[in-house]
């Protein structure tokens, strides 16, 4: 585990804030929980906040009660509600929320996790949502990089937002604004695993290579499949079987998850199969946000997300907007689409604290 100081025990002033919550954001790779203080319902500070792998979370009751317990002793913070953002769809009964994560073995129950911390509520919330509820908390002088021309028409603040976001996987979620909260309000999806369409012969090749490589016939690879870290792997693998192996594709073939996406992206300039992998990844990434903003009319922009486009914000260049603006019949409303990447890793947990601050049927 290790620990992030947003604000020291010195610094840190109780009496300027109304409550306090704990969140987390549960993904395949990367876990975080923080304690953030609420000084007004739009504006959050994170106090500090824990980070782990997540194939290194045995329990979740035992993260959260480490941070609950921190902040009593250093900071004499308490809370009794925590919001949740997991890799995952959330099946609800009742009062209980369960989800098996996508992409590793972590499975949380709260009916079973509750009894074993200090809280009395656990809200759970798909990862994307959290993205989706952090949207209105960010600054865009300061939290985003605007990718689009700067005539590209600006929608008003009741216009609708969409995200997505590669990482572990593909997260999309379409964005409308609610005038009853004053806030956008995210539709949480699967579009990740809508089916990955080949555009040309190269393409098509790749889709009969991942059907070879999953050894059947009816499976049809979906985006996912190509615009994530395993989607990186993957298209790797499918240029070295039709290159043959470089002498970097030696060291490559000896790494594996992370490290291997690492020394890919690393390698884009001195390897030509890295480089085809880089470009056919952004290409595909392109295509899957010009179809989100297709399905979802973001006037109020379209946002990227995700681990990947945080590490390397130059992918999401000239390669991608080409793909992303290119359109026979509605190039003129996808020039009208402002595009942004987000820069601020927290908006995920500052979504959390805004679905338990603002939308929680606790309060």
């Amino acid at each position: 585990m290790q620990k992030s100081v947003y604000i020291s025990p010195a610094e840190f002033h109780k009496i300027f804030y109304r409550r306090f919550v704990i969140v987390a954001d549960i993904g395949g790779t990367n876990t975080r929980v923080a304690i953030i203080g609420v000084k007004e319902p739009k504006k959050y500070d994170i106090v500090f906040r824990h980070n782990y792998l997540t194939l290194e979370v045995k329990n979740l009751e035992t993260i959260l009660n480490d941070a609950l317990k921190i902040a009593k002793q250093e900071y004499d913070i308490e809370t009794d509600i925590a919001c949740l953002g997991t890799a995952g769809a959330i099946a609800r009964t009742g009062d209980k929320s369960y989800v098996k994560l996508t992409n590793t073995n972590l499975e949380i129950d709260t009916s079973k996790v509750l009894p074993k911390t200090m809280l009395k509520h656990i809200i759970l919330i798909n990862d994307f949502e959290a993205i989706g509820y952090g949207l209105d908390m960010l600054d865009l002088s300061r939290d985003v990089k605007r990718l689009t021309r700067p005539e590209s028409m600006d929608g008003s603040e009741e216009s609708t937002m969409a995200v997505i976001g590669a990482g572990t996987g593909l997260g999309m979620a379409i964005v409308p604004y609610n005038k009853e909260k004053r806030l956008h309000t995210p539709f949480p999806s699967e579009g990740g695993h809508m089916e990955l369409a080949s555009h040309e012969l190269l393409e098509l090749e790749l889709v009969h290579f991942f059907k070879k490589k999953l050894a059947s016939k009816e499976y049809h690879p979906d985006i996912e499949d190509a615009v994530s870290g395993r989607g990186i792997e993957n298209l790797y693998e499918f240029f070295s079987s039709r290159q043959g192996e470089t002498p970097i594709g030696k060291r490559i073939k000896q790494l594996k998850g992370d490290e291997k996406v690492k020394m890919i992206s690393e390698s884009y300039h001195q390897d030509p199969v890295c480089k085809k992998t880089i470009d056919l990844f952004i290409r595909f990434y392109g295509r899957a946000a010009r179809s989100l903003a297709l399905i979802g009319q973001p006037y109020a922009g379209l946002f990227i997300a995700g681990g990947i486009a945080m590490r390397h914000p130059d992918w999401m260049g000239k390669i991608f907007l080409e793909e992303f603006l290119r359109h026979e019949k509605k190039s003129d409303f996808i020039w009208k689409i402002p595009v942004y990447t987000i820069t601020n890793p927290d908006v995920s947990l500052f979504g959390c604290c805004n679905v338990a601050v603002n939308f929680s049927k606790l309060e």
